[in-house]
Formats: C-alpha cells, sequence, structure tokens
C-alpha cells in the first residue's frame, strides 16, 4: 500500500511538471500500471507493479527520470520479507499443546515438591537445612508416577472411551456446550466418577502406599499396600470431607475446559491442595488403628 500511494504520488509529481515545461507528449515519462501480474524482471510484486515501461528521456526531463526512479525504489519496498523464525520462547509456549504428556509429567513432578516445600518451609517454618528431603520424596514419586502419569492415562485415554462427547464438548464454545445436552451430561458423569470413584478409591490409597515405600521401613510391597491402607482408613473421614469441599467445584470447571488445558489447571488447584495433604498427612504417622 505504502509503494502504491508512493508510485501515485509520483504520477501526479511527474505530470504536474510536464504541463509546466509544455511537455505534451505522452512517451516522455514513465507509465506505472497496477495489475495482478508480477513482474520477473524487476522482482515486485503484483498490486505494486504491473510493469515498467521507459521511453527515450530527452534531457529536459531528466528531474521526471528522478521521480521515476524514486518511485521504483518504493515500488521494490512492497516486496515481503520471510517470516521470521518462530525462536525458542515460540517452542516453548507450543509444547503444552503438542507434548501434553511430557508436559504433564513436568508439571505434576514439580507442582508436588514445590507444594511440599512450601509448606515444610513456610507454613512449618524448616530452614533449608532442616526440609525433611525424604518426605519430599513422597510428592515427587506420586507426583510423576501418579499425577503425571496415571491421572492422565485415566482422565484423558480412559475419559474419552467411557465418555464419548467428552472431547467434542470440550473443544466448543460455551455458547455450544449449553446447547450440547448429551455433552453436559457426560461431564456430570465425569465428575461424579472422578469425587466417588476415582479420589477416594484410586487416589487416596495410592498416596498412603507410596508414602510407605518411601518413608516405611520395610521392602515388602505388600507391607506398603497394608499399611498405607490402614493409615488411609484412620484419616478417610476428614480426607474425604476435604477433597469433595474443594474438588467438586474445581471439577465442574476443569472438565468443561479444553482437552489440553484440563490437567494443567488441575495442577493449578492441586497445588494448594498438595500443600494441605503436605501439612497434614506428609509427616510420618503410627501405624496403629482407631
Amino acid at each position: 500500500m505504502f509503494a502504491h500511494r508512493t508510485i501515485s504520488l509520483v504520477r501526479g509529481v511527474t505530470s504536474a511538471f510536464r504541463g509546466a515545461s509544455g511537455v505534451a507528449s505522452s512517451k516522455a515519462y514513465t507509465t506505472f500500471t497496477s495489475g495482478p501480474t508480477f513482474n520477473v524482471r524487476q522482482g515486485l510484486p503484483a498490486m505494486c507493479l504491473q510493469k515498467i515501461r521507459a521511453e527515450p528521456l530527452m534531457p529536459h526531463n531528466l528531474f521526471q527520470h528522478a521521480l521515476v526512479h524514486t518511485g521504483k525504489l518504493a515500488a521494490h519496498a512492497c516486496v515481503e520479507t520471510p517470516a521470521a523464525n518462530p525462536g525458542v520462547m515460540a517452542a516453548i509456549l507450543a509444547f503444552p499443546k503438542s507434548q501434553p504428556f511430557w508436559f504433564n509429567i513436568l508439571v505434576a513432578t514439580g507442582k508436588t515438591s514445590v507444594a511440599d516445600l512450601m509448606t515444610q518451609m513456610a507454613v512449618e517454618g524448616k530452614d533449608l537445612s532442616e526440609v525433611d528431603w525424604k518426605r519430599n520424596a513422597v510428592f515427587v514419586v506420586f507426583g510423576m508416577v501418579y499425577l503425571g502419569g496415571f491421572q492422565y492415562w485415566l482422565q484423558v485415554n480412559m475419559f474419552g472411551k467411557m465418555f464419548p462427547t467428552m472431547h467434542r464438548f470440550a473443544n466448543q464454545s460455551f455458547a455450544a456446550k449449553l446447547k450440547d445436552t448429551a455433552g453436559m451430561i457426560d461431564t456430570v458423569k465425569q465428575i461424579l466418577f472422578d469425587v466417588l470413584i476415582h479420589l477416594p478409591l484410586m487416589y487416596f490409597p495410592t498416596f498412603y502406599a507410596v508414602k510407605e515405600f518411601v518413608q516405611g521401613e520395610t521392602w515388602n510391597p505388600a507391607d506398603w499396600v497394608v499399611d498405607g491402607c490402614t493409615k488411609y482408613y484412620n484419616n478417610c473421614e476428614k480426607d474425604l470431607k476435604m477433597m469433595f469441599m474443594v474438588w467438586f467445584p474445581s471439577d465442574i470447571v476443569l472438565f468443561s475446559v479444553p482437552i489440553w488445558l484440563r490437567l494443567p489447571l488441575r495442577h493449578v488447584v492441586s497445588l494448594a491442595w498438595t500443600a494441605y495433604l503436605s501439612f497434614l498427612r506428609g509427616g510420618k504417622e503410627p501405624s496403629s488403628t482407631k
């Protein structure tokens, strides 16, 4: 557009100069026209310059030639330059959508470790030298294996088969979601599955078993499960109450956003939840029953 206006300006100035000098011949100047063709010789794009027709210039047309040459240079400015390389930052921003599984692994592992460190240092007032790294390892292992791996498989892969409208509903606009009755029914089913089956019967037993694996005094996997489930039984009333208060309202939002964003947003809520779990259940507990 800039070059086109510049060319028009040059033509206007050239015509004015011709009128002042009494030159009537139309062959004493260069003509610029716009059109859809591409001028290979000049390397100029279409719509900036269709053709350049140069006529022999008389001495009194030297100024006109200079103006026309300026117009050519302006037309060259219309040539588009190749798009810049997106760079490292663009690749990082694209990573969550291009590699959602590995992104989820990284976020889950880092999140659980940071949540426990925040609890030990900010809430419990420990110095870095006093941090219980064995306790922190519980959350690292649980975050990487269960929250990063198993939970992705369950809530993305398996939920997609169990609830056929999940992907379609999650990727629709909000207005379209309100008209999708089948999608809303499947979303309610996902929420109920999460708070009535997944969290109480899978999440908590696994957390307590992993805790026994890291903090326990035995290398027998059966002991990890038995001791972990025993401690979960002792704490289940309070654990389940807090779980429902946090995750039921959160799931209403989390199961409605696009699929690639579901687990990253879940980790945002889980950061606060894991800090609470670390404060309440992170330390070593006795194995006695009620």
